[in-house]
């Protein structure tokens, strides 16, 4: 699947058109006044449904829902009263359930993913006091993901979040009925159990539709050297559930049956790698991206995909505590770097010529600390200075998703340089290392340090922006410019610089602009 980029000329900013995105606004199904034989459901956010009707059924048809206990006592918990473990004589699964909701919104919805939020329980409705497995499945409007899920014993009753992402996003229209169904079944867990359903998040993205997203646009001055990011990505390679695990360094990934890494991967092509997973009972990790390079870098074979990745693996290995962490994923194509600039050197907006005279591009390598020069010659074409490159063509050579890219004009008229793609609705999780790092927020919409979220790394001495350094007053709970300030409004570009005391690698999850 081969993608192309535009670059044009165009307005001088780094930013989409505002109107093309409105916020995110998560709609949350929630549950209330349960009897043994019925509950009613509801829905908040803007434009959610006023109405949610919930029907649900067991393997042999009735079903009721657990009222006692300190999980089926609480009225708003869809709580069934069957064991999901519970097996017949020929080990085939007697025990599970299925819940159909049915709504209908009142504004227009694109749903890419659900998060079901699941708690499990005993036969008594007491919070169960192990750790259990439980295969899940939902289905939206005809879309459906299935994945097996490690619940850990409740510590309350807020519930483990079950993420899913849809092959394709979904469209729910305003005023057009639409259908949600959660099937719970056993994996291969046969030590019994009950689960029940907290809530059910459909995160989405209000926007108008006659109004296309824009660009990520750069102003490059003649004789400068700016920084800027492939802050927007390619189309969708891949989506599934999946169990990731770590030993070292190295990582591996089973995918759903039916993915054949083997066939889809292209040699000496590098992609981005998105995970979605929970860290613990403390937060929601969102996107931790992994780097996969040429066919020498990773080993894929069916559904089984293994590859090196330090900071993922550190993640992986805190989320899951020696056990496969179940999750879904989402494979790109990276951003090669004639994709970025080629068409731009074709033109004549950038020059041509050696390391010295022309032009130039600097990524990132495998490490995503070491930057490579690269130049293109007006007869050999693409160049890299003192490395034969990072692949076998050095215009293939990709862009580090969450590095700065820098490009070094010699002479000539300013470029305004556009990178058109899709643009990231997620939050960005961004691995910062001690000392001064340039690195990416990910986000290719402005954002604010009072909303990045930057301040939950206490580590953080200061962030520079625009050659300015601001810090964060634990005190106040603000940021502070160099004359004391409030420095809360200035916007964070695409790239910053951050200093840092601690010497452990810390991700921090830097918020999408709203």
């Amino acid at each position: 699947m081969k993608a192309k980029i535009l670059i044009l000329a165009a307005a001088a900013t780094a930013l989409f058109a505002a109107a093309a995105r409105a916020a995110d606004e998560t709609w949350t199904i929630l549950f209330r006044d349960k009897t043994a034989t019925a509950i009613s459901a509801y829905a908040t956010g803007a434009g959610a449904p006023a109405d949610v009707s919930v029907s649900f059924s067991g393997e042999a048809g009735t079903l009721n829902l657990k009222t006692t206990g300190t999980v089926g006592s609480d009225a708003t918990l869809f709580t069934p009263d069957t064991n999901v473990q519970l097996t017949n004589a020929d080990d085939q699964t007697v025990g599970s359930w299925t819940a159909t909701l049915a709504f209908t919104p009142e504004a227009e919805r694109v749903v890419s993913k659900l998060v079901v939020r699941l708690i499990s329980f005993n036969s008594a409705g007491d919070r169960h006091p192990g750790e259990r497995k439980l295969k899940l499945s939902v289905g939206l409007d005809g879309a459906e993901r299935s994945a097996v899920f490690t619940l850990p014993a409740p510590a309350d009753l807020s519930g483990k979040p079950c993420e899913f992402t849809l092959d394709a996003p979904r469209t729910l229209s305003a005023g057009t009925p639409a259908t949600l169904v959660v099937k719970a079944e056993r994996d291969d867990e046969k030590t019994g159990c009950y689960f029940g359903i907290v809530s059910i998040e459909l995160p989405g993205l209000i926007e108008d539709a006659t109004t296309p997203l824009g660009g990520v646009t750069k102003r490059i001055p003649a004789g400068a050297t700016a920084t800027l990011a492939a802050n927007v990505r390619k189309p969708l390679l891949l989506a599934a559930a999946a169990e990731l695990s770590a030993e070292g360094d190295s990582v591996s990934l089973t995918a759903d049956a039916g993915v054949d890494f083997g066939a889809l991967l292209e040699s000496g092509r590098a992609y981005v790698l998105e995970t979605d997973f929970a860290e613990g009972e403390a937060a929601t990790l969102l996107n931790p991206t992994a780097w996969i390079f040429g066919a020498d870098e990773y080993a894929a074979g069916g559904n089984a995909l293994a590859f090196e990745d330090e900071a993922l693996a550190r993640l992986i290995r805190a989320a899951g505590g020696g056990v496969p962490v179940a999750t879904t994923f989402r494979l790109r194509e990276a951003w090669t770097l004639d994709e970025l600039f080629g068409a731009s050197f074709e033109a004549g907006e950038l020059k041509r010529g050696s390391a010295l005279t022309g032009d130039c591009v600097f990524l990132y390598a495998a490490d995503g600390m070491t930057p490579i020069k690269f130049y293109n010659h007006p007869t050999r074409g693409w160049c890299a200075v003192g490395v034969s490159a990072p692949s076998a063509v050095p215009g293939a050579a990709p862009a580090h998703p969450r590095k700065p890219l820098k490009l070094s004009r010699k002479k000539g008229a300013d470029l305004d340089l556009t990178l058109l793609g899709e643009a990231p609705q997620d939050d960005a999780l961004v691995a910062l290392v001690k000392g001064t790092d340039v690195v990416c927020s990910g986000s290719a919409f402005p954002q604010t340090l009072a909303d990045s979220g930057l301040e939950a790394d206490a580590t953080i001495l200061e962030i520079a922006v625009g050659g300015t350094r601001f810090s964060f007053d634990d005190a106040t709970g603000t940021w502070l410019a160099p004359d004391g300030s409030d420095a809360g409004d200035v916007v964070l570009e695409d790239c910053f610089e951050t200093r840092r005391s601690d010497a452990t690698p810390k991700h921090v999850r830097v918020r999408a602009a709203r």
